[in-house]
């Protein structure tokens, strides 16, 4: 990848919270981030929004950790987790 970018034949898009990369060195989520963009550079618009509901008042916002035996597991579950989460938008997660 560092290759394709000094060659100019690639560009790369990094849309996150800002709560990951101030989540401190021992959130892995930020670290490659930090890294990953230290190394290959950022391409979004520099208006670019990256402080989304995440980044606000703590307890805000709600995640759930749903166990999967394997990824096609996790694709499967997608349309269940869709159709009890269509309800009107909250900001919150359940």
């Amino acid at each position: 990848m560092k290759g394709l970018r000094k060659e100019g034949r690639a560009r790369f898009y990094w849309d996150y919270d800002n709560s990951y990369l101030k989540a401190g060195q021992f959130n892995s989520a930020g670290y490659f981030l930090r890294d990953n963009i230290s190394v290959l550079g950022n391409d979004m618009p520099r208006d670019w929004a990256y402080d989304t509901f995440l980044s606000e008042e703590p307890g805000r916002a709600q995640r759930n950790i749903i166990e999967t035996s394997s990824d096609v597991a996790q694709i499967k579950l997608i349309p269940e987790l869709i159709r009890k989460n269509s309800g009107p938008y909250t900001g919150k997660c359940t």
